[in-house]
């Protein structure tokens, strides 16, 4: 299979570049002054992007059914866990981080993700 230059992502995937205004954003996974990954809504279709924080130009890139699935399922945790303010267009009342569950869930994810080995 080919890969990009970098050597990250298969040439084969790629849509295409469009604007960082352009994009309808989904779900944001990574973010640094600008949404740098995550899912989008292109013509329909839910694709991942990747942004160039140099450029601020988004590639836009197809996903399999297997894909699509892994995504929206990491979308649902950190909802679950976390809240909506990366998901678009709903991100609820709150566009800040806020703790959605008590002390005692924290603790007990803590304790399961910790005591992994």
């Amino acid at each position: 299979m080919n890969k990009e230059a970098n050597g990250s992502v298969p040439v084969d995937r790629f849509v295409r570049s469009v604007p960082y205004k352009s994009v309808d954003f989904i779900w944001v996974c990574s973010h640094y002054d600008l949404h740098l990954n995550g899912i989008c809504n292109d013509d329909g279709e839910l694709r991942e992007f990747k942004t160039d924080y140099d450029t601020g130009i988004v590639s836009v890139y197809s996903l399999t059914m297997r894909q699509k699935i892994k995504w929206k399922l990491n979308q649902w945790m950190f909802e679950l866990c976390v809240g909506k303010h990366w998901t678009y267009p709903d991100r609820g009342n709150c566009v800040q981080f806020y703790y959605k569950w008590p002390q005692w869930f924290w603790k007990l994810v803590f304790r399961a993700y910790y005591s992994r080995t």
